[in-house]
């Protein structure tokens, strides 16, 4: 996805793994703009993709999340894709249909552009996430 900047002054990683002390510091520095729409469009964009009427990701909801963390792929022409992490609480039943709880560790949201597409870069945010996490 296309910015009228260049994410690359931003983020300067391939991939840039956002946890809630980044983001805040970057939300009170002089790209807070810039960094609430990267994450803002690529969020609706990723809503739109799953045909949800509202989006998972949002810089707001990040921002009083201090458990989740965003993986963003950054092209030198714009933003490939979006990785989000964090803990979901679950009930799962098991092999003796024993209802538990639990709080793994998820994949929140997850969306590749459509003009990056069919590149690899899917798998190359999962195996980042995976090594980080």
């Amino acid at each position: 996805m296309e910015f009228g900047f260049s994410p690359t002054e931003i983020f300067p990683d391939t991939i840039t793994r956002l946890d809630h002390a980044l983001l805040t510091q970057l939300m009170h520095g002089r790209d807070a703009t810039h960094v609430r729409e990267v994450i803002d469009r690529m969020g609706q964009a990723s809503a739109r993709a799953q045909g949800l009427t509202r989006p998972i990701t949002e810089t707001g909801k990040m921002l009083h999340a201090a458990d989740q963390r965003l993986y963003l792929l950054v092209e030198p022409t714009g933003v490939a894709g979006l990785l989000k992490v964090g803990p979901k609480r679950l009930f799962l039943t098991d092999l003796s249909a024993t209802m538990r709880e639990c709080t793994p560790l998820c994949v929140l949201d997850f969306y590749v552009h459509e003009s990056c597409q069919r590149r690899g870069y899917g798998k190359v945010l999962i195996d980042f996430a995976l090594e980080c996490e």
